[in-house]
């Protein structure tokens, strides 16, 4: 009985608000060693695509 009042309040508390607390956690911004990889990775895909119409 007790294990299943703990098991609820942990599926109402987690489960159920997942989406919740995922739009609320990192706000959707990178951090800035993400931000350089990505800014790296486009300046590699736009040398790329240079090449190719070269």
């Amino acid at each position: 009985m007790e294990f299943s009042r703990v098991f609820e309040a942990i599926k109402v508390n987690f489960n159920d608000n997942y989406e919740e607390n995922m739009r609320k956690w990192g706000c959707g911004i990178m951090g800035s060693m993400s931000q350089a990889r990505t800014k790296s990775m486009e300046r590699v895909l736009a040398k790329e695509a240079a090449q190719r119409l070269n």
